[in-house]
Order: C-alpha cells, then sequence, then structure tokens
C-alpha cells in the first residue's frame, strides 16, 4: 500500500495538498476493510512477493501470518511441521528450490 501512496505522490508531483486528500480514503479504505492478518498472509506465502528485491519483513507481517497459523492449525505438531514447510519456501529450498517454479512466480497466479 505504501508503493502505491509513493507513486500516486510522485505523480502528482509530491505537492502535498495534491495528494493528500487521496492518501486519506486509501488509508480509511485500508484501515477499515484491508488490514487484516488475512492480507498479510496472503502477501507473505505470495512467491512473487516473497521472492521479490523489496519484500517487506515488518513485523505486522509475520504476526498477520502467524495468527491466520495459529487459527487454520490447530494442532501445535502440525503447526510445526508447518513452519518447517515455511523456512523451506522462505529458502528456496526443496520443492521450493526447482528452477521451472522460480522462472514461473511473475507469471502465474498464486493460486496455480
Amino acid at each position: 500500500m505504501d508503493k502505491a501512496k509513493e507513486e500516486i505522490a510522485a505523480n502528482l508531483e509530491n505537492e502535498e495538498g495534491a495528494h493528500k486528500e487521496i492518501w486519506k480514503i486509501i488509508d480509511d479504505k485500508w484501515e477499515f476493510q484491508l488490514h487484516r492478518h488475512l492480507h498479510a498472509a496472503a502477501y507473505y506465502l505470495n512467491p512473487r512477493f516473497q521472492y521479490s528485491n523489496n519484500f517487506s519483513t515488518h513485523r505486522e507481517i509475520k504476526i498477520g501470518l502467524m495468527v491466520c497459523m495459529e487459527k487454520l492449525i490447530p494442532n501445535e505438531e502440525d503447526r510445526l511441521q508447518a513452519n518447517i514447510q515455511l523456512q523451506l519456501f522462505q529458502n528456496k529450498k526443496g520443492l521450493f528450490a526447482y528452477g521451472r517454479q522460480q522462472t514461473a512466480i511473475d507469471k502465474l497466479s498464486p493460486c496455480m
């Protein structure tokens, strides 16, 4: 969201008055509708974002992922296994290391 706001400001030549009202609308919508743990988890688990150079490791994103994992995986042993898989995903190891998957990251939808 921050990137989108920065681009809006740049398009309006960084004139604070010109983009302030637009930013307020974005912030209101973001806080009310989109700023949720599930969205943070989706961002974290999307390979297009995870493997990009500007991937955000902000604490809020990690908390969102952990909250979702606790809700979706109530069994502690299963959650431990999911965390092991998550580390493989983060480090591009195991099934996440294959070249075909790496080249498809920018071309495929994350649900494919």
